[in-house]
């Protein structure tokens, strides 16, 4: 169940459409000042969606108190799951995001990725140096992007970071997330974003890491109009090459688990991963990273859902027409399973598969870089930045940045071999 709520394979169900409100005026980045460039704002987007998700019976309070409870619920989740019932969950929810325009361009507007990160307590700062804040920029997807004339909107997933925190257990599942990103899109698209320019044909894009890009998936089969072109990082796709156990995360309610980090009021289906060793193990790749990062960013995380685990996306998307490009780490859980991942055996027949599962699309990529799963936070990330913006842009053609905006790279192997 931690590789569930890690990598998070959700299931394709059928949402009602949503409906919209404008953001709120984009405003200078007070929160997190340390992260924030001169090119970046931060946001809140006011939604309304409505979604049917799984009618799992919610555990007692005094169940998730203790470590032997949480674990005695992760193990009935499967029957639990298997015998659940349809529910349609609707609200009014806050998304917050971080909004960074294109500082290299040469024509307005720019392309928009809009950005969305996995579980397992991350939140839109994985996009931008950590939530520690004090790691290099050659850690961050945005300025490489926005340098690259790319604008960004980084969110955060209902129920995570700034974002609103409803049930965690009826309501923050895959459905009813990916309608609030869904109307979020909406309102980028028919230009009721305050501050935040339409973005010309062909130049919508949906970034996604892990748990995210498995939004992605259903988002693109469910609304396959919705955006032009999918990245899809760290992207189980299916299938793992290898298979093994999975490690014990030790996920206990945040409150009780750091009571000053966290709101002592916070529902305890808002879980926090209380094993350092083995979510450093799961994500990164031995010896192809600051050692000072795995550390940082287990103190920093947030608080992971606990039914974002519910759902499963689908592993055929044949309704999206557009562009797609999948970039996973070579020594990936998604292509080894948990095969301890200085034993993986790279298998990019994980990652061409990706192709066919898109039988619609319009152009198809992939790249693996050497990483872990947390493809933002190795040394090979301005590699694979580099490739991002060299593939991305053949692939999206005039929607892409101009030439003269874009950095013009040698085309980049897919993959070669192991350092």
């Amino acid at each position: 169940m931690g590789l569930a709520l890690g990598l998070l394979v959700v299931c394709l169900i059928a949402a009602v459409p949503s409906t919209i409100a404008a953001p709120s005026t984009p405003e200078p980045d007070s929160t997190y000042d340390y992260l924030a460039a001169s090119n970046c704002k931060h946001t809140v987007f006011t939604v309304t969606a409505t979604a049917v998700n799984k009618a799992i019976p919610s555990p007692a309070a005094s169940t998730l108190s203790t470590q032997k409870g949480v674990n005695a619920f992760f193990a009935s989740y499967p029957s639990l799951l298997a015998s659940a019932t349809n529910q349609t969950r609707s609200g009014t929810y806050e998304l917050a995001a971080e909004y960074c325009t294109a500082v290299s361009r040469s024509y307005q507007p720019a392309p928009l990725q809009v950005l969305l990160h996995g579980s397992a307590g991350y939140t839109k700062e994985y996009w931008n140096r950590g939530s520690w804040g004090n790691a290099t920029l050659n850690y961050s997807w945005t300025h490489a992007m926005n340098l690259a004339g790319y604008s960004t909107l980084a969110v955060d997933k209902l129920g995570n970071g700034e974002s609103s925190h409803p049930d965690p257990l009826y309501d923050v599942q895959l459905p009813l997330q990916m309608e609030t990103i869904y109307s979020l899109l909406t309102i980028i698209k028919q230009g009721q974003a305050t501050g935040i320019p339409v973005p010309p044909k062909g130049g919508l894009i949906y970034v996604s890491h892990s748990s995210g890009s498995l939004l992605g998936a259903s988002l693109a089969q469910t609304h396959p109009d919705a955006v032009d072109a999918l990245v899809l990082t760290g992207y189980p796709a299916g299938g793992s090459n290898n298979r093994g156990g999975v490690p014990a995360f030790h996920y206990f309610p945040a409150a009780l688990s750091r009571p000053k980090q966290y709101p002592k009021d916070l529902n305890y289906g808002y879980l926090r991963m209380n094993s350092e060793i083995n979510r450093t193990s799961a994500l990164y790749y031995h010896n192809h990273f600051d050692p000072s990062i795995p550390h940082l960013d287990y103190e920093t995380q947030g608080a992971q859902p606990i039914g974002e685990g519910a759902d499963f996306g689908p592993t055929t998307i044949p309704a999206f027409k557009g562009k797609v490009f999948v970039v996973t780490g070579s020594k990936d859980p998604a292509i080894c399973g948990f095969t301890p991942v200085k034993e993986c055996v790279f298998n990019k027949t994980v990652l061409t598969a990706v192709d066919k599962n898109f039988a619609g699309n319009s152009g198809f990529d992939w790249y693996a870089p050497v990483s872990g799963h947390n493809i933002n936070w190795h040394y090979s990330a301005p590699e694979t930045y580099r490739a991002v913006i060299e593939r991305l842009g053949k692939l999206l053609g005039d929607a892409a940045p101009s030439v003269s905006g874009r950095p013009r790279f040698d085309r980049l192997p897919h993959f070669d071999g192991p350092r």
